[in-house]
């Protein structure tokens, strides 16, 4: 797989998720709901994930309370399905939960 980096999102990534959403209409299909996961990315804890040029895929948590915490919103891009990315966000997500006392 190529090198992936992943860190919290930053500013104007916001436009990042929003285009990897809308590059799932399957899963993220109604405007309203995706716009309001577009707003959640800036809100709630997310990282992206991403190659040398471009985000490829992005995961976002909710903590409920201050031991349990869930995944809200998880998208990779299509053209990176099945190569790994899903897992290594979702690892890096548990970890700094954990870091965190979550």
């Amino acid at each position: 797989m190529t090198d992936l980096r992943i860190h919290p999102l930053g500013p104007g990534d916001e436009r990042a998720c929003e285009r990897i959403l809308r590059a799932l209409p399957d899963w993220f299909g109604i405007e309203s709901a995706l716009r309001d996961y577009v707003e959640d990315c800036g809100r709630l804890p997310t990282w992206i994930a991403r190659n040398e040029r471009d985000a490829v895929g992005f995961v976002t948590v909710r903590t409920h309370f201050p031991r349990a915490a869930e995944i809200h919103c998880m998208a990779i891009d299509p053209a990176w399905h099945r190569r790994g990315v899903g897992r290594r966000l979702v690892e890096f997500a548990a970890n700094r939960l954990r870091d965190e006392g979550v």
